[in-house]
């Protein structure tokens, strides 16, 4: 078996073909290190690279990273680091854990900085036991838990998903829906839109909120739009890109942009329109959302944010804890990682550029 890091420049046609071979066969699934995302986002900054493990042909385990000088606690560090909070590698049904090993031995090997940090894997899935096992083999790891989770829907055998809202706010719901279709002048409906249209109508609605405002929108940033428009016809033409939008008529009134990878979906990017504020649209939509997920196939859907303002805390019953990796190569002063960890260890694991 033998590692590599590769520039994402250097990432020819037969490795993008093997690189999304093995996303399809995956422990876990994780969309964002995926080709269609990864080689999008190169378009936007040039220093993402893949940490692989290949034998023969077949890639065995993926890791993207990027390096960076992080802050933890008041010591600087440079680091490797994913690029997307969820961190989860691209890992092989086979051979993948001996994968992992051999691409963070060769990674160790490597010139670059000497710590790395996984962002928030699945503290429950199979991939952090595989990572902090393989990493047992001359690094120094440590896992953390971080404080927040990722709100999570998985699959009930009722549609009670619902009943974790309260009633008084189940009641509102319903009154703001009934209103805003009176003001509308016909009923809400989800419709999905999943092709071209449907992604320019989702980056006008966004451009057109308080992200536009604030200059963070999308289509406030030709190449971020780009990339935007990329993944998502990549994701489309596998028929893995769902865009749902509710409408009254032809009035747009949310939209929520999911990828279907393995057993379930993860949120992309979800935007309203802000006329309507004042009904919830977004929570209009959520609901809307897990209704139609109930009569699907799906085994769950997970978001794509952990923040406090998110309406789905609400409305969706679990979450999914989450853990964070930091090791340190073999060669780094014990003192100097010593020092890092005690600075960290009665604090949430949290970065900071």
């Amino acid at each position: 078996m033998q590692g590599q890091l590769i520039p994402i420049a250097q990432a020819g046609p037969d490795l993008i073909a093997e690189w999304q071979a093995l996303a399809a066969r995956a422990v876990e699934p994780n969309p964002w290190f995926e080709p269609h995302v990864v080689v999008s986002l190169a378009t936007m900054r040039d220093d993402i690279c893949l940490l692989v493990a290949r034998h023969e042909s077949r890639l065995r385990a993926c890791v993207v990273l990027t390096s960076a000088s992080k802050s933890w606690y008041g010591i600087r560090l440079p680091m490797w680091l994913t690029p997307h909070p969820m961190g989860t590698p691209l890992v092989d049904v086979e051979d993948g854990e001996e994968g992992l090993r051999c691409a963070f031995d060769f990674l160790s090997r490597s010139r670059g900085p000497r710590f790395l940090m996984l962002q928030e894997i699945d503290a429950e899935g199979r991939v952090a036991a595989m990572v902090t096992r393989a990493l047992s083999r001359g690094w120094t790891c440590r896992t953390m838990r971080t404080e927040s989770a990722w709100p999570i829907l998985r699959r009930r055998p009722q549609p009670t998903y619902l009943e974790s809202m309260r009633s008084k706010h189940r009641y509102n719901t319903g009154r703001l829906r009934r209103r805003l279709e009176q003001h509308l002048g016909s009923e809400l409906r989800l419709v999905a839109r999943s092709d071209d249209a449907g992604i320019e109508r989702f980056l006008d609605l966004e451009a057109g909120g308080w992200k536009g405002r604030r200059g963070t929108a999308l289509a406030c940033d030709p190449v971020a739009a780009d990339y935007f428009r990329r993944a998502c016809r990549g994701f489309a033409q596998e028929g893995r890109l769902y865009v749902h939008c509710l409408e009254s008529g032809t009035t747009t009134v949310a939209m929520k942009v999911m990828v279907g990878a393995g057993d379930g979906l993860f949120d992309f990017r979800v935007a309203y329109d802000e006329r309507f504020t004042p009904f919830s649209p977004g929570v209009l939509l959520e609901i809307e959302v897990v209704q139609h997920f109930h009569a699907g196939e799906r085994a769950w859907i997970l978001s794509n944010t952990n923040h406090p303002g998110n309406p789905v805390r609400r409305i969706w019953p679990e979450q999914r804890a989450i853990v964070g990796v930091l090791a340190e190569c073999p060669g780094v002063g014990r003192q100097v990682f010593n020092a890092v960890l005690r600075r960290g260890a009665r604090s949430s694991f949290a970065f900071t550029p």
